[in-house]
């Protein structure tokens, strides 16, 4: 069997001697091939390097919206957040509030003062509100908001209590001039 080897392999001893520095360059060659076959190419290196700053930038960017968020949400809160029970209370005052507001007329020369007052209330209120972002829960602030309330409505009953009068008065002038 070691024959038949020989004999195959035996036109292969009549081969030529490859010339110097073959054997060199050949290993050059296979050295340079290997390594570029291990780095990619140089746009793909940026490619990569895009890819993870667009991914960066694109986390960063949901965080800062998602922060915002949050932040838009928190501005929201108000009275009836706080809890059930302020809701009910919050809800009722409002109510009270516009029933008597529509009693009103807002342009009435006799009334300014009392709607002066009214307004620096409502001022007064949006200021307690933004408290009530900053600590919110506190109980001095939330017992703050419902006397505000309180004295919107009683401000609210006097201007209609006087207009009562006036009317009153009026009606009663006119009827001792008609007798």
């Amino acid at each position: 069997m070691e024959d038949k080897l020989k004999d195959r392999f035996k036109h292969f001893e009549d081969l030529p001697t490859p010339p110097q520095g073959h054997e060199e360059r050949f290993i050059d060659r296979l050295v340079t091939e290997a390594e570029r076959k291990a780095s990619p190419p140089r746009w793909r290196n940026f490619a990569v390097y895009a890819a993870a700053a667009a991914v960066v930038i694109l986390l960063i960017n949901v965080v800062v919206v998602q922060i915002g968020n949050e932040n838009e949400q928190v501005a929201k809160r108000t009275l009836s957040d706080v809890s059930l029970q302020t809701s009910q209370i919050e809800n009722e005052l409002q109510q009270q509030v516009s029933i008597r507001k529509e009693k009103i007329d807002e342009s009435d020369p006799a009334i300014q003062e009392h709607i002066q007052r009214y307004k620096e209330l409502e001022t007064e209120f949006e200021r307690l509100e933004e408290a009530l972002n900053m600590d919110y829960g506190n109980r001095h602030v939330i017992e703050a908001l419902i006397k505000n309330y309180q004295m919107r409505v009683r401000i609210l009953e006097q201007i209609i209590l006087e207009k009562r009068l006036r009317s009153k008065e009026k009606n009663g002038a006119a009827n001792t001039t008609q007798s």
